[in-house]
């Protein structure tokens, strides 16, 4: 496997960013729509069912796709092995979900969710038929076609679901905007194939993927159950409508973390794996994949964190202002999570992705100790509990990145600090100017965009003063990613 040129890094970082953003812009435009449309029962229901699908499609998907990235070496037999295990784990998988649909979901507490989740699970089948020409796609970064997938499916989805949310038909309006999306994602994949199947296979193949594939998957449904069984507890113990506040102040955390890091990580992935066996030079790509989540996406929590209260009300309606106190918890927790996200994409490049299971313990043993001791609180304190629990593991993420990478603590401390103390600078300027100057004031598209401004402006101001050298090789990264493209 041949090493990636930096110009067809930067391009691929640039069409990456083209994909997540486009595809989680026009996802937001849907959501806000569809959040003034519908009610927090409607989002309670349609999270319940998500959260299920989410945990359960690990199980088909297997990690396999990354081993085919991270592989040095593939062959046809090796890929079509693959894709036959995929949608075979698919197909049982669905055929399981069918049955098992309505005792899940009571125990869930959402009883009502059983024949959406019977007609949502068809997604994972629909996205087994594309784990591997997804894989392949990212291993030869044809991220350019990936950006037209992921446009195309998100427009296309929408409108279904906005149509029948008009209509009035509630959570299936999600429920079949989900499924049309995984739908239009796989016909698109498969109109420019970047591999096309044969009769040529062996099991053998799939075997030697194995190792690495159950480490991924093993630390992937660690973090799943941490995450999505922690939202499924919120349901069966304080009910839709609390979930469906809860997920609100979630979902924005998550498409904010799919803009920012994910564009980083997406890209990282692939490059770091291209590396993994030069030590030198895989060492310099993860400190500038950090330094990079740390100037970009972390500001950004920390900003989306103070703005939570504006955000609620002024984007979603008054309705969902009781999600602002989520939103802030859990985005400043994104801000923590980004940096262990990178961490986690070297170690699963390097081959070490059990290490990532470690990670995803104490996070898990978090959210049960939450649900089991502190339900009674309400959802702003298991929210704010759950990102307090989980942020007090950051320094194991970097110990365990440090016993592979072996980088030097001051020099990654160097690094990143600046650009920390940078986004606190802003988060005090955001908070501190609602206090001192709008205090009282309800919250509306004029105040949204004046501490939005200040909030930019000050950590623009930070950044120069604190990290001027880190602002500069930033501008020389997007430069070359316009040249590149």
């Amino acid at each position: 496997m041949t090493q990636p040129s930096s110009r067809q890094v930067t391009t691929s970082m640039l069409w990456s960013l083209v994909r997540v953003w486009g595809n989680r812009l026009g996802g937001l435009l849907i959501f806000l729509v569809l959040a003034r449309l519908l009610s927090p029962s409607d989002f309670g229901v349609y999270a319940a069912l998500w959260a299920i699908l989410f945990f359960v499609e690990l199980f088909a998907d297997l990690g396999l796709g990354d081993a085919l990235i991270q592989r040095q070496e593939i062959d046809q037999k090796l890929i079509n092995s693959v894709f036959l295990v995929n949608l075979g784990l698919a197909v049982s998988i669905y055929g399981i979900i069918w049955l098992v649909a309505p005792p899940l979901s009571a125990w869930a507490g959402s009883p009502e969710i059983a024949l959406p989740l019977q007609i949502a699970a068809i997604s994972i089948v629909l996205n087994a038929l594309g784990y591997c020409q997804l894989a392949l796609c990212r291993r030869n970064f044809a991220y350019r076609w990936l950006a037209v997938r992921s446009l195309v499916a998100t427009a296309v989805s929408g409108i279904f679901g906005v149509a029948l949310a008009f209509a009035g038909y509630g959570y299936w309006a999600l429920v079949v905007q989900f499924v049309v999306m995984a739908l239009i994602n796989v016909v698109v994949l498969w109109l420019k194939p970047v591999w096309r199947p044969s009769m040529d296979f062996s099991l053998s193949g799939v075997i030697a993927l194995l190792p690495y594939s159950a480490r991924l998957t093993g630390s992937r449904i660690f973090e799943a159950s941490s995450t999505r069984l922690f939202e499924l507890g919120i349901g069966a113990l304080l009910g839709a409508a609390a979930l469906g506040v809860y997920s609100i102040g979630s979902r924005i955390t998550q498409i904010a973390m799919q803009m920012l890091s994910n564009v980083v990580l997406d890209v990282a992935h692939a490059t770091l794996s291209r590396l993994a066996k030069d030590e030198n030079r895989f060492r310099e790509a993860y400190l500038q994949g950090l330094s990079l989540t740390a100037m970009v996406a972390v500001p950004a929590f920390v900003i989306f964190a103070a703005l939570a209260p504006d955000i609620c009300v002024v984007l979603f309606g008054q309705q969902w202002s009781q999600s602002a106190p989520v939103l802030h918890a859990l985005a400043l927790f994104g801000a923590i999570q980004a940096l262990q996200y990178m961490n986690g994409a070297a170690l699963n490049a390097s081959g070490h992705a059990g290490k990532n299971l470690i990670m995803s313990i104490p996070k898990l043993i978090v959210s049960g100790v939450m649900l089991f001791c502190f339900s009674n609180y309400g959802i702003t304190f298991l929210a704010q509990g759950f990102a307090l629990g989980c942020a007090l593991f950051l320094p194991l993420s970097f110990l365990l990145a440090k016993k592979v990478i072996d980088f030097s603590w001051l020099g990654m401390f160097n690094r990143i600090l600046p650009l920390l103390a940078a986004s606190a600078g802003a988060y005090i300027v955001v908070e501190g100017g609602r206090y001192q100057f709008i205090s009282g004031v309800v919250p509306n598209i004029g105040t949204l965009f004046v501490l939005l401004i200040s909030g930019i402006v000050a950590y623009l101001l930070c950044l120069f003063l604190l990290a001027p050298s880190r602002l500069r090789e930033t501008i020389a990264f997007i430069s070359a990613a316009r040249s590149g493209s």
